[in-house]
């Protein structure tokens, strides 16, 4: 986790520094409890379907052996992956319809002058 923290910045730095504090604080919690309690502490910028996704990979980090982890990190991998094109999709129409928008305004400036 101090690792994470080191290598992000503003809200994903705090979740992680949030979640290593109070893992080694609480005592009592377990990782799993510390991850979700991050989770719900820090206001992380992602749609729901990112935060469920990180709520499955906490459910089963420290709760399973190394072998099963690797595999749920693995799965939790290949949602972002998928999630990451759609958005990269998103932004290719979208770009395309400001475009458009954007010369259809420049063109109707052009006529009223």
């Amino acid at each position: 986790m101090a690792s994470a923290e080191a290598g992000t910045q503003g809200p994903t730095a705090a979740f992680f520094r949030t979640c290593r504090r109070r893992f080694a604080e609480g005592g009592q919690e377990s990782w799993a409890e510390s991850w979700t309690a991050a989770l719900e502490q820090v206001a992380l910028p992602l749609e729901e379907a990112d935060l469920r996704l990180l709520q499955e990979a906490g459910d089963v980090l420290g709760r399973y052996d190394g072998e099963s982890q690797r595999q749920a990190l693995e799965g939790l991998l290949r949602g972002l992956e998928g999630q990451a094109a759609e958005a990269a999709e998103t932004a290719r129409r979208l770009c395309r319809v400001y475009l458009a928008l954007g010369l259809a305004a420049g063109l109707f400036c052009l006529i009223l002058l």
